[in-house]
């Protein structure tokens, strides 16, 4: 699963070009028709695979805003959240930490 890093090393280290960021869903990703199969960003990024057949890197895109693992996960164990909510979140967490920690006090 990629984690959409805000320093992408697997971007870093194409020197093809082919992998890019999407603009419109700031999701970086892999223009198959500029990837030559080198596999340097295997090599930068764990999230990398190697499409077997077409001899070209792959990795998750965020299936353009919308992943579809995440919509159709069964338990739920899968979610897609904007960085904000993300953070707000963890934020909340460790509010609700301090709370209850001074609270044992």
């Amino acid at each position: 699963m990629c984690s959409q890093c805000n320093k992408p090393q697997c971007l870093a280290a194409c020197d093809q070009g082919a992998i890019r960021l999407n603009e419109n869903t700031g999701a970086v990703f892999v223009e198959e028709s500029l990837c030559i199969g080198c596999r340097s960003c295997l090599m930068a990024c764990p999230s990398m695979g190697f499409h077997p057949v077409k001899k070209v890197a792959f990795k998750c895109d965020l299936c353009d805003g919308d992943p579809q693992c995440a919509r159709f996960c069964p338990s739920g164990a899968l979610t897609f959240r904007s960085v904000d909510e993300f953070l707000m979140e963890k934020r909340r967490e460790i509010a609700n930490k301090v709370i209850l920690t001074t609270e044992e006090r």
